[in-house]
């Protein structure tokens, strides 16, 4: 039965790209607002960091921004993840 050992990488449920656990908090509407205020704030922290530091209002689309390319999700991924994880420890305390 060497067919099921190859699929069980494939359907196991932490190689899907988007959980059920992930769709279903996003779908809640409470904790995707929860989700959008920590980036927004992850975003408006990285902004201060510029020097000058650019507002909050700044578009993606500033040249600022544009230079940067991909380091910006880049950078934008690791302080939300940062962010998050700070979070969830303040929360299991």
């Amino acid at each position: 039965m060497p067919l099921i050992p190859s699929l069980a990488p494939n359907v196991h449920p932490n190689n899907n790209i988007h959980p059920p656990q992930a769709e279903s908090e996003l779908s809640d509407v409470a904790k995707r607002a929860d989700l959008d205020a920590v980036i927004m704030e992850a975003r408006i922290l990285l902004l201060r960091e510029f020097n000058p530091p650019l507002p909050a209002s700044t578009p993606d689309s500033d040249p600022a921004l544009k230079a940067l390319g991909k380091q910006w999700k880049v950078m934008m991924r690791a302080r939300c993840k940062e962010m998050l994880i700070d979070e969830e420890v303040r929360r299991r305390k």
